[in-house]
């Protein structure tokens, strides 16, 4: 995992730096970089198998998430880098279970990362100004998952496939296959938990080193200074109402009875 702290650190692109828009930038670089070290054990695992169409697609796939890891450091929105990762995966899953003649289950269990990561990257945060809406893209990923496996048992059975007879794998390569289904699944929830915790720790010291100006009061907000009421508004969940205390009372109303 320290690997993943290296290149979440080092790919992130700038912007930002607490924030929603700051988790997500963190967590699909993270997620990115995951993907793309699961990549490089599965051309490894094909490429001891000498499955060439295999080792082919691994190869493409690895080289989507480069690319698309080098646009989000140029800048490219992360929303829509989000769906194109996550076609990415489904193509590459569908692909790689299409591979051999007749169905392997294990590979539609790769499938349930692409709502995983989904749910994860719109979650609520605490830091949420308005409570983000995190049903309809999950629903979407999980709608992706499930029409890429009905695809495949499809394809499968109409046997659209590029028959290659499928070959005897050793229960060490199973082993491996297997661990790394587990590392991605909990690599992406320790990425959700970095992410998290960094965005959290940089906003946490912003609040403890505010720069407000010494004449008009406004708070320096990035590039912005602005108001107080604008600033609870836009960092907190706290809706502002205002009144007058007795000292105010007294000083700009003192003809008002303040026990009226």
């Amino acid at each position: 995992m320290g690997l993943l702290l290296v290149a979440v650190d080092w790919l992130r692109p700038p912007g930002p730096s607490t924030g929603r828009a700051a988790f997500q930038s963190r967590f699909l670089t993270g997620g990115c970089a995951l993907g793309a070290l699961v990549a490089l054990a599965a051309l490894w695992m094909t490429l001891n198998q000498r499955e060439l169409a295999a080792a082919v697609i691994v190869a493409g796939f690895l080289a989507g998430l480069l690319l698309q890891l080098g646009a989000l450091r140029l800048g490219a929105p992360v929303p829509i880098l989000t769906w194109t990762v996550s076609v990415t995966v489904a193509v590459y899953l569908v692909a790689m279970s299409l591979v051999t003649r007749g169905l392997q289950p294990e590979q539609l269990f790769w499938l349930t990362t692409i709502p995983l990561a989904t749910l994860v990257l719109n979650g609520p945060r605490a830091d949420d100004v308005e409570s983000p809406t995190t049903i309809w893209p999950t629903v979407a990923a999980v709608l992706v998952a499930l029409l890429a496996a009905v695809f495949v048992v499809a394809a499968q059975e109409a046997g659209i496939n590029l028959g290659q007879p499928p070959e005897p794998i050793s229960p060490w390569l199973h082993a491996l296959n297997y661990a790394l289904y587990l590392l991605s699944t909990f690599g992406l929830l320790y990425l959700y938990a970095l992410a998290a915790r960094q965005a959290q720790a940089e906003l946490s010291r912003l609040r403890k080193l505010l720069s407000v100006c010494a004449w008009c009061r406004r708070i320096r907000d990035q590039d912005d200074w602005v108001s107080l009421e604008e600033y609870m508004v836009q960092r907190t969940r706290t809706d502002l109402s205002h009144g007058i205390c007795p000292s105010c009372m007294n000083e700009h109303y003192p003809e008002e009875d303040p026990a009226a």
